[in-house]
């Protein structure tokens, strides 16, 4: 392009750079032509352009003083500078972000300078990098910045422009549009910098031109900010043509645009902010200050600012003193705002607040829902459909939508799925409505919602409420009235729900000391408080506690709503199943059979709770080996389940999946695996394929497999079993723990001890640290552990292992329960291993006793601690008293599992194996 200037403007140019050789000059020339301005000394060489992106003329100014002109020369012809503009805009990168320049192109109208203090905001750069690199030239559609007052919009875009204002040669244009009135005048200032002359034209003509001159395709940016509503922009903007636009808004209710959300400063990005503009601060200090002030930029300028002009002040006495109120955030000591915003945060919210006109139906309905949210957690997101319910109970839902659309779109709150209320802005709303009324609707709806979402048995399920559930249950905990006492109980059953019973207690212990308090000993609620402490002390293995308060419960029930009500036989249920924990199956099963017969009578032989009671019972029946009698009841309440709820329930899984309990418990390996399959199947369509119950499931499955001897098709189960568990419930979950030991147990029968004992290990330290060192899920994973180190030889390591083992389950659950036995036999097996069995004999001899007594003489277990009684007299050489009791073994296992179970063909084995060796004795 610059072989083609005459002689004379060569000459021209060289008379002013005299120093420049004619190869320099043609290159600066070159970038001058492509937009830059390029500064030479004291003077800045430029082009100028007509309307439509041509090169009209270069143009030389003295550096600092733009009204000094050095010389003009017009070209002989315009020039196209556009294939250079757009080259440019294509090396606009996406993924690196540039650094600040001061190079603007020529042709631009701003009025900001840069912000030294600015810091962070790098994904935000990148989205609106993209978006206004992708604009076609078409149709205009803008990239919208939204965030609340005080956010940083206008800085971000200020920043923007400075680091990405280069790639838009046509120039950038800033137009304020927060007074409608004014965005003529604004439109119409830039119209200097497009080339276009305004004196003598209309206001209205010199916006007509402008916006004609930005229909050209040049690329240029245009940033409207401060505007929160499209509508007042309308006409404004070019339909066509090469602009690309960027609107800051505190409204995010834009149709069809990109929208960058500009969220709140990261902690270390607020702490590098608040230390530039203090830096006295420590990393300490400047991080509780950004806690305090809700990591809001310009609330951080403001205590920033503050705490350097007032030095004197010291961190921990600004803390305390810290509000809305305070000094410091109505502008106090503050340095100037590099964008001349608002320095007074709570004027800044108040610009959005007044737009709500409180005589306007659906403003009134957004003032009590914003009311609503105040009373929530400070500055953390809340569920839409928690805000959305925020409203009275006979509210249409759609007036419900518009009004937190208008909350959205004042800028009040921010966020789609997930809302947030500003901590500070919270702090103004509380001061300028905070209802009581609204606190206790809201109290009501968190309580409401937390108990749907609590039925559900998922506790991530809960995690965006718990926040709020939390801070509300809190706070009405302080009043100690009957509200409190649900928030609390809700709260108690989600750390419950979790395994964090040590948290749930206090929380319903509270709960029924209120409800005492406030209802009395013998009031319905109270019996429920009073059922749910006990159901927490049932899981930290506290069963006398425990049943001492479910019998409390019971007494209540029984008294206030008669023997034959439904919450009665819940009761009834429930202290039924604490005794069958404490191995009291005799005791239990009259019970469950009483709490069954009150269902059937009150609510029908077909009502699901009814299907429930005849669960437990079969439930009961099978623990104490009375398979034949289980059977039936397992299949009687699938069939009501299947009826009433359909195939498809996840009730109806239950009862399929305990169906095929007691068929493998009867060996019926065939016959239980697909109904395993069929409960599983229904988990992942219901309930999907991470909710705990499906991964209960798996693990059954996995455990028929195993059983089976498919240790390679169950170990992949296992582990996916434990995968669910420890994404949904957590790593320390005691659910968690069943897993890891159920893994560990199948690696462990494979002969894998190196990898099954560091699992068992595991196990044991998450029952120690969420269960405590006495309770008998506890003692079971002692007593793998010491297992698996017996399995490895290492006797001396296992023996005080089954030791403790059988001291928790004989302080826990009493020298008789059927657990104790278990502990009892296998202290017994790791002495006879290491040739004790003088030793191990009474121990064998012990837990049969317990079985006979427990169990009866018939039980399969019991026939296991006849087998083992065996073996060891078998291995002391008095085969005449192991013969019986083989044979006895293997009557119990005929009779019971039938002929051809694998219990039943091992104990065969037994025997054969040890007639064969009394056979060659006599042959010696």
């Amino acid at each position: 392009m610059t072989n083609a200037l005459p002689d004379a403007v060569l000459a021209k140019l060289h008379a002013v750079f005299p120093d420049l050789a004619a190869a320099d000059l043609h290159a600066i020339l070159e970038r001058v032509l492509s937009g830059e301005r390029v500064a030479i000394a004291d003077k800045v060489l430029s082009v100028q352009t007509d309307r439509h992106g041509q090169a009209i003329a270069l143009g030389c100014t003295v550096l600092g003083d733009l009204t000094q002109v050095v010389f003009q020369i017009h070209l002989p012809e315009p020039i196209d500078l556009l294939p250079a503009a757009l080259e440019r805009l294509a090396t606009l990168p996406l993924e690196t972000i540039p650094e600040p320049r001061m190079d603007l192109p020529a042709r631009s109208h701003l009025d900001f300078r840069p912000n030294p203090n600015f810091v962070g905001r790098a994904a935000a750069f990148r989205d609106l990098a993209a978006a206004l690199k992708r604009h076609q030239t078409a149709i205009l559609t803008p990239a919208v910045a939204v965030g609340v007052g005080g956010i940083g919009k206008t800085s971000l875009a200020v920043e923007f422009v400075y680091r990405y204002g280069w790639y838009f040669a046509g120039g950038i244009f800033w137009i304020n549009s927060a007074d409608p009135t004014q965005i003529a005048s604004h439109v119409a200032a830039c119209a200097p910098a497009l080339g276009i002359d305004p004196r003598g034209m209309p206001l209205d003509e010199q916006v007509h031109q402008v916006l004609l001159a930005w229909q050209a395709a040049m690329p240029r940016l245009i940033v409207v900010d401060n505007c929160d509503d499209a509508k007042v922009i309308d006409g404004w903007l070019p339909a066509i043509g090469g602009c690309r636009v960027l609107i800051t808004s505190r409204s995010d209710q834009w149709a069809s645009v990109p929208l960058v959300r500009v969220g709140l400063l990261s902690p270390r990005e607020s702490r590098a902010l608040v230390q530039r503009l203090c830096a006295r601060l420590t990393d300490i200090e400047a991080d509780a200050i950004a806690e305090d002030v809700g990591y809001l930029p310009l609330a951080l300028h403001l205590a920033g600012s503050y705490l350097t002009a007032y030095s004197h002040h010291t961190v921990e006495q600004y803390r305390k003193d810290l509000t809305i109120a305070h000094r410091s955030l109505k502008g106090r000591g503050a340095l100037r705002s590099p964008t001349r915003h608002e320095q007074d945060i709570e004027a800044t919210f108040m610009l959005s607040f007044n737009q709500l006109d409180p005589t306007n139906a659906l403003d009134a309905l957004a003032l009590g829902m914003l009311d609503g949210a105040a009373w929530c957690a400070p500055g953390v997101p809340i569920p839409r459909d928690l805000v959305l319910a925020f409203v009275p109970d006979e509210t249409d839902a759609d007036d419900a939508v518009d009004a937190l659309r208008r909350l959205q779109q004042l800028g009040l709150l921010d966020g789609a799925d997930a809302v947030v209320l500003h901590r500070l802005l919270a702090q103004v709303v509380e001061a300028r409505l905070g209802s009581t009324e609204t606190l206790a609707m809201v109290e009501d709806r968190i309580d409401a919602v937390a108990s749907r979402v609590n039925e559900m048995g998922v506790p991530r399920s809960m995690l965006s409420l718990e926040p709020h559930l939390r801070h509300t249950t809190t706070r009405a905990l302080k009043r100690g009235d009957a509200l409190a006492a649900l928030l609390a109980n809700n709260l108690g059953y989600f750390e419950a729900l979790r395994g964090a019973y040590a948290d749930a207690q206090p929380l319903y212990e509270r709960a029924l000391a209120i409800r005492e308090a406030v209802l009395r000993a013998d009031h319905p609620d109270t019996a429920q408080s009073v059922n749910n402490l006990a159901s927490v002390l049932l899981h930290q293995g506290r069963y006398a506690d425990a049943q001492s308060l479910f019998e409390r419960a019971l007494a209540v029930r029984e008294t206030v709503l008669g023997a034959d009500h439904p919450d009665t036989a819940t009761s009834v249920n429930n202290l039924a199943f604490v005794l069958e924990r404490q191995g009291r199956y005799a005791d239990a099963q009259p019970l469950f059979e009483r709490a069954l017969a009150i269902r059937e009578a009150v609510l029908g032989a077909d009502h699901p709770a009814t299907a429930v009671s005849v669960n437990n019972l079969a439930g009961v029946l099978l623990r104490q080996g009375r398979y034949a009698d289980a059977q039936p009841l397992f299949e009687r309440a699938l069939a009501i389940r299947e009826a009433v709820l359909g195939a498809d329930h996840p009730a109806t899984a239950v009862s399929v999946n305990n169906l095929a309990g007691v068929l493998l418990r009867q060996g019926r390996y065939a016959d239980a695996q697909p109904l395993f399959e069929r409960a599983l199947a229904i988990y992942e369509a219901v309930l999907g394929a991470d909710h705990p119950d499906t991964a209960v499931s798996v693990n059954n499955l996995a455990g028929v497999l195993d059983r089976q001897g498919r240790y390679a098709d169950a170990q992949p189960l296992y582990e996916r079993a434990l995968a669910i568990y420890e994404a949904v419930l957590g790593a320390d979950h005691p659910d968690t723990a069943v897993s890891v030991n159920n893994l560990a147990g199948v690696l462990d029968r494979q002969g894998r001890y190196a990898d099954a004992q560091p699992l068992y290990e595991r196990a044991l330290a998450i029952r120690e640290a969420v269960l405590g060192a006495d309770h008998p899920d506890t003692a079971q994973s002692v007593n793998n552990l010491a297992m698996v180190l017996a399995s490895q030889g290492r006797y001396a390591d296992a023996q005080p292992l089954h030791e403790r083992a059988l001291g928790i389950y004989e302080a826990v659950l009493g020298a008789d329960h059927p657990a104790t036995a278990v502990s009892v036999n296998n202290l017994a097996g790791g002495l006879a291993r290491q040739g004790r069995y003088a030793d191990a004999q009474p121990l064998f001899e012990r837990a049969l006793a317990i079985y006979e007594a427990v169990f009866g003489a018939d039980h399969p277990d019991t026939a296991v601690s006849v087998n083992n009684l065996a073996e060891v007299l078998e291995r002391q050489g008095r085969y005449a008293d192991a013969q019986p009791l083989f044979e006895r073994a293997l009557a119990i296992y005929e009779a019971v599992l039938g002929a051809d179970h694998p219990d039943t063909q091992f104990i065969r084995a037994n025997l054969v194996s040890l007639q064969a060796t009394m056979t060659a004795d006599d042959h010696l």
